[in-house]
């Protein structure tokens, strides 16, 4: 459990590895990690449970299963609280067959303009499995009052990567924006930017999205920017995504790909099914498409 508090602090992490840190075990044993960031409700923003950044950065194992979950915390105008951030090169991964499985809550306590209290942050990273191990990721994201958005469940910006070794399947799901009364542009699963990507090495691949928020613009899956997901040689590919129910406003879309190079696809012969359930509701609610 990280510390810090009062309105004017920042960057405090339950369980921060960076630059070449490593958190592992011998042989075959488990690795679980648990963060927290700061207890203390009036801390502002930044607050990760665990924060793994730079090159050579990661939680492994030598071929033991992999827990890591983590929640945020920040409170009034704060922003960047997020549950497990991954970036700069850092890792977290298994040896051998080990499974992976990451569990991420942003700040619900969050409120006033608050933005980015995402559940999993990947950016220029990777969640991976190092052999045939299955990789579950679960993000649940934060924000709350009326000026709250930008928050998603599980977002890989550009070069963050989820993924298993060898035919490992891969398990994803995501819910934007863990408390109703959030506004808008808080997607379940946000897959943005060139090599950012959601797949696998020959298990199947299932993704699973839901927008929560009262306005506008709050989709199950977006896949933009030249964000793909897809499978290695012939895994089948499931997505699944849920516009906000609750939605007043416009464009709460399932499942939502725009720009060249996004995709959604499978490496070989492998099925590729895409489920999209729209949200809106109201006279004034428009443009809510399931795909």
């Amino acid at each position: 459990n990280s510390g810090g508090n009062g309105e004017m602090s920042n960057f405090n992490y339950g369980v921060g590895v960076e630059n070449g840190g490593e958190i592992t075990a011998d042989v075959s044993g488990n690795v679980m990690v648990t963060g927290n960031g700061t207890p203390m409700s009036t801390a502002a923003s930044y607050n990760c449970g665990v924060y793994v950044n730079g090159m050579g950065a990661k939680i492994t194992s030598n071929g033991g299963k992999v827990t890591v979950t983590g929640t945020g915390v920040g409170v009034s105008a704060s922003s960047g609280n997020i549950g497990v951030s991954v970036k700069g090169g850092g890792e977290i991964t298994s040896g051998g067959s080990g499974a992976v499985e990451v569990t991420g809550n942003g700040s619900k306590d969050a409120n006033g303009i608050n933005i980015n209290n995402h559940g999993v942050n990947i950016n220029g990273s990777k969640i991976t499995s190092g052999g045939n191990g299955t990789v579950t990721v679960k993000g649940n994201s934060g924000g709350n009052g009326e000026t709250s958005s930008l928050n998603h469940g599980v977002y890989l910006e550009t070069g963050g990567e989820i993924s298993a070794g060898v035919d490992g399947n891969v398990i994803v799901t995501g819910n934007g924006a863990s408390v109703s009364t959030a506004t808008s542009n808080n997607y379940g699963v946000y897959v943005n930017g060139v090599g950012a990507k959601i797949t696998s090495n020959g298990g199947s691949v299932t993704v699973t999205g839901t927008g929560v928020g009262t306005s506008s613009e709050n989709r199950g899956v977006s896949v933009e920017g030249g964000g793909q997901i897809t499978s290695g040689d012939n895994g089948a590919v499931e997505v699944i995504g849920n516009g906000s129910a609750n939605a007043t406003g416009n464009s709460n879309i399932g499942v939502y790909i725009v720009s060249t190079g996004s995709k959604i696809t499978s490496g070989g012969n492998g099925t590729v099914t895409v489920k999209g359930n729209s949200g809106g509701k109201g006279a004034m609610s428009s443009d809510n498409y399931g795909v």
